[in-house]
Formats: structure tokens, C-alpha cells, sequence
């Protein structure tokens, strides 16, 4: 397919899935953070610093329940974008998955994800140690690691193999299309924060009796908004990706 095939393609698929892919953020995003918000109340580290500081000072038990927390959170917005990709393939394949049948899946491919993307992490790190240029090489091949992981069932190294084999098979489609998607995906999402700022500026007086909660629910708006435009970033990767590995 060509660019403006991509983009047209992307955006009908992305009709169809963007409000699943909210409510699949939101059942993750939401209770991950009430659990941040109460982390952050009960220690009373309500800053990045006051954590910061608590860590230095080996105040473990103030700083491990928010760390642990922020895990948690981390792991289930990783999980809502398994599952949004789950989701989007299959209505780009005009068979609908329930939600509870995308987390499922979602879970599954969890570990098999991490591994794989810790490991695609340790060889892009490697290259921009040891020069800026080789990393940023590595990281284009790597590109799709998570995509090979999750449509097509492979682990590790095969995974990283896979998106290396496909990006140097088609580079300028590979890389370079992505690469607009990024940019079109950057500039929309700058765009939204900016009103969700501005949103949350004029409310925040209204929220600020409770505290904590009030950057959660912040947060929340954020992947929320994040949902919204990467349900359409997450639709141009797939349908590169099946497209590229025809």
C-alpha cells in the first residue's frame, strides 16, 4: 500500500476502534491509578522529589509502595496497548473481539512482550553507547518487535529477527512511513495535552481538596486523550505491518 492508502485505511479503521480502545484503556487506567493515588496518600509522597529524597535516604517503606504502584500502572497501560492492538487487527479483519477476549489475549502475550521489548531495549541501548548513529539503526530494524510478538506469535529473538528481516526488506516503507505516522500521531497528541492542561488548570481549584487524586485524575485524562489518537497510530502500525509482511 502506498502512504495515502495507509493513512486513509488507518483512519476508517480507526472509527471503528477508537472507542474500544478508550474503554479498554479505561478499565486498566483508572483502577491502576486509584491504586497510585492511594500509594501517594498513604506514604504522603506527593511529589516527585519528596520520592526522590525518600529514596536517598533509604526510606523504603515510605518509597516501595509507590514504586510498586507505579509498576502496576505501567504494566496495565502496556497491557491496554496489547490488548488495543488485538482489538484493531481484528476488526481490520472484519471479526470484532469482545474487550474481555482482547485482555485475554492481551494477557497471554504479556510476558512474551516484555521479554521481548526488554531485550530490543538492551540492544538499542547498546548501540547508543557506543555511538549515537548504530542505536538509532538498531532501533529502526526494532521497530516492529512488539507487532511480531503480538500478531504473530513469536518470542525473543525471533521476534527481534522478524522486525529486522522486514524493515530491511523495505526501509523507506518501513522506517520512513512510520515515521510520518509518529509525526502526525506527536503533533496530534501535543495538540490534545494542551487542552486537557488548559482543562485541568481551570479545575484544578475545584480538585485540589483532594490532593493526590487530583494528578491521577489528570493522568487518566492524558491516556485517555492517549487512547483516542493511539487507536489510530496503533491502526497504521497494523495494517503496515500485515502489509509489509505479505
Amino acid at each position: 500500500m502506498s502512504l495515502s492508502e495507509l493513512l486513509a485505511q488507518s483512519a476508517s479503521l480507526w472509527k471503528k476502534s477508537a472507542a474500544q480502545a478508550v474503554a479498554l484503556v479505561a478499565v486498566l487506567a483508572v483502577p491502576a491509578a486509584l491504586l497510585v493515588a492511594a500509594a501517594l496518600a498513604a506514604t504522603g509522597l506527593l511529589s516527585q522529589e519528596s520520592l526522590n529524597e525518600a529514596v536517598r535516604a533509604g526510606r523504603w517503606t515510605l518509597a516501595l509502595p509507590v514504586l510498586a504502584a507505579g509498576l502496576v500502572q505501567r504494566l496495565a497501560l502496556t497491557l491496554g496497548y496489547a490488548a488495543v492492538v488485538f482489538a484493531v487487527d481484528a476488526r481490520r479483519a472484519g471479526k470484532p473481539l469482545p474487550l474481555t477476549e482482547a485482555l485475554g489475549f492481551a494477557v497471554e502475550r504479556l510476558i512474551p512482550l516484555l521479554l521481548a521489548m526488554l531485550r530490543a531495549a538492551a540492544w538499542i541501548l547498546g548501540g547508543l553507547i557506543l555511538l549515537i548513529i548504530p542505536g538509532l539503526v538498531i532501533a529502526a530494524r526494532y521497530a516492529y518487535v512488539h507487532l511480531a510478538v503480538l500478531l504473530e506469535g513469536r518470542n525473543g529473538g525471533d521476534a527481534l529477527r522478524r522486525s529486522a528481516a522486514l524493515v530491511d526488506a523495505d526501509p523507506v516503507r518501513a522506517v520512513g512511513f512510520l515515521a510520518v505516522a509518529f509525526v502526525l500521531s506527536g503533533a496530534l497528541t501535543f495538540s490534545a495535552f494542551l487542552l486537557v492542561s488548559a482543562a485541568a488548570s481551570v479545575a484544578r481549584p475545584i480538585a485540589a481538596s483532594v490532593g493526590a487524586i487530583e494528578g491521577q485524575l489528570e493522568m487518566v485524562l492524558y491516556e485517555l486523550v492517549s487512547a483516542v489518537i493511539g487507536a489510530w497510530l496503533t491502526a497504521f502500525g497494523v495494517l503496515l505491518y500485515r502489509d509489509l509482511a505479505q
